[in-house]
């Protein structure tokens, strides 16, 4: 220890301070409590200056549960040194430099990763963020706390995991390509577009994210730009809308075609209450303030609230119809229909706090975002997919990639939710009843005509699903939910992955996730039971997995 600083060898057998390896190893504790002790340090030049800032849950007895990697390629060949600023610093003993990652052996292909959802590497994923499609490419980042298979809210190191995809099923992952100001330590929630017109000044059709968070000039919404497809680097503008009235968090922004702006919409408390701030801007740097919508009281701080976190805005297609209308939608299930005109969100009379998931007290989705700049107006969503697992390595993914659009109903216009067309990629083969099935990864369909005495049981290699038609109700691991009967039918698609059943109805209104199912290891058969119907069909496709 040398002035309160702490030399690192960073060459095997070597008392040195030059980066002579690209990866520095640790083995990871994965207990995460209030009172679990992290190693806050500063990787910093040669004078003294800040390069980076990090949280390292480093195992106290030496070996913990897995390996993590500190990726040191940015210094390769120069002199660093790193600072502990809080914590256990006789764990930075340790660090272990290396030529290769610590990644565990047979990476995507563990018995516990799911086979048809995206997930990290490593570490723990959360939010979906700066969702775009451009030039054939489908880009998804998302918030990445790779050192921590807990949640990283009691203190990690969280970034921005980015992952490329030409069909919207299977994915690349390029690592954490957003990375926090050195001195601060997270980024959270928020968004990307494709620049086409240059509005901003980074070169037309660049791709840039905006996102919450703290720089040297100060706290505000700060841009990441890409120009290559690869690399994102801060605006060196950094920060913008610190200063205007009314700015949120979790800042989804959209190009509004008619006025020729950019809208920024965010949430945030006000008088109590969530709500959602709108923003325009010609250029993503010069906003404007232009309304607040206001949602549900915030006191309790409750999940149910209207208008909760993350907040989403976007231009939907009436299936049948020439119109279109405007929706906004928060983190949970809450939805509002309405129009937009670039300054006011207008909700439609009796067309708020409407449902996009069937009523539970339990959400499996969260935090879901839409892709920007999508061909043919297609509203392509993906939520968070708030399924723990088993890691031990890895933890959540992102639910099954979503067509929205809405659709006139005796009760008004509904948010309808579909299942992309590029799932059928997966299909290994063609539909088969459910008596002949065998295999692991499973899309099926229930097809009922049904009674009011009708009961319907479904057993997917051992999870099994019940329909009740009086009572219209939907069970699975325990759990029970609404779904109803429409025109006398059951029409229930669903998906099974290694954990986890997701089910839409024909329609897309009805949509639910039963997170607690676990499907038998060495069960691969279906079979279903149908009682009091007009007529039932159940059959099945084996799906293939999307890590190849």
């Amino acid at each position: 220890m040398i002035n309160g600083l702490l030399i690192l060898a960073v060459a095997t057998g070597l008392l040195g301070t030059v980066v002579e390896k690209p990866y520095l190893l640790f083995p990871v504790e994965n207990q995460n409590t209030p009172t679990t002790e992290k190693c806050h340090v500063d990787i910093c030049g040669a004078t003294g200056d800040i390069l980076h800032s990090v949280v390292l849950p480093i195992a106290a007895d030496g070996k913990g549960t897995w390996t993590g990697t500190l990726d040191m390629r940015a210094w390769m060949g120069s002199n660093v040194v790193l600072k502990l600023v809080k914590g256990p610093g006789e764990r930075l003993k340790f660090l272990a430099p290396s030529d290769r990652r610590g990644d565990p052996p047979n990476l995507y292909h563990e018995p516990n990763r799911l086979q048809f959802h995206f997930s990290p590497p490593v570490g723990f994923m959360n939010d979906p963020n700066g969702l775009v499609y451009t030039d054939g490419e489908w880009r998804l980042l998302y918030q990445h706390a790779p050192y921590t298979f807990a949640s990283p809210w009691r203190g990690s190191s969280q970034y921005w995991g980015y992952a490329t995809s030409r069909d919207l099923v299977h994915w690349t992952d390029h690592g954490d390509v957003m990375k926090p100001y050195p001195g601060h330590y997270n980024l959270i929630s928020g968004s990307g577009v494709i620049d086409v017109d240059n509005t901003a000044g980074f070169g037309s059709g660049a791709h840039i994210n905006c996102v919450v968070g703290g720089s040297p000039k100060g706290n505000g919404m700060l841009l990441y730009v890409c120009t290559d497809g690869k690399a994102f680097a801060p605006d060196p503008a950094n920060p913008h809308l610190c200063q205007h009235q009314e700015f949120g968090g979790d800042p989804k922004v959209i190009w509004h075609a008619p006025t020729k702006r950019w809208i920024a919409v965010s949430w945030a408390v006000k008088d109590s209450c969530c709500v959602q701030h709108f923003h325009s801007s010609p250029n993503l740097k010069d906003w404007t303030y232009e309304s607040t919508y206001f949602g549900d009281h915030y006191a309790s701080r409750d999940r149910a609230a209207f208008l909760f976190e993350c907040p989403g805005l976007a231009e939907l297609k009436i299936a049948g119809e020439q119109e279109t209308a405007w929706v906004v939608w928060e983190a949970g299930a809450l939805y509002a229909v309405g129009s937009f005109d670039g300054h006011v969100f207008k909700p439609f009379p009796d067309h708020e706090r409407l449902i996009s998931l069937q009523q539970s007290t339990r959400l499996p989705y969260y935090a879901g975002q839409a892709f920007q700049n999508v061909p043919d107006g297609r509203c392509v969503y993906i939520p968070w997919y708030m399924l723990h697992g088993d890691g031990p390595h890895f933890a959540q993914h992102m639910g099954l990639p979503q067509d929205l659009a809405l659709v006139r109903t005796n009760a008004g216009l509904r948010l309808t939710r579909t299942p992309v067309r590029e799932l059928e990629a997966l299909r290994d083969g063609v539909a088969v009843p459910f008596e002949k099935f065998r295999g692991e990864l499973v899309e099926g369909w229930a097809r009922v005509a049904a009674t009011s005495a009708s009961h319907i049981t479904l057993n997917l290699r051992g999870v099994v699903v019940k329909y009740d038609a009086a009572r219209e109700r939907l069970s699975c691991a325990g759990e029970e939910i609404y779904w109803p009967l429409r025109h006398g039918r059951l029409d229930l698609r669903f998906f099974l992955d290694r954990q986890g059943l997701e089910c839409f109805s024909a329609s897309g209104l009805d949509c639910w996730a039963f997170r607690g199912a676990k499907p038998q290891s060495h069960n691969l058969m279906l079979s279903a039971q149908a009682k009091d119907v007009l007529s039932a069909e159940f059959t099945a496709w084996k799906l293939k997995s999307i890590w190849r």
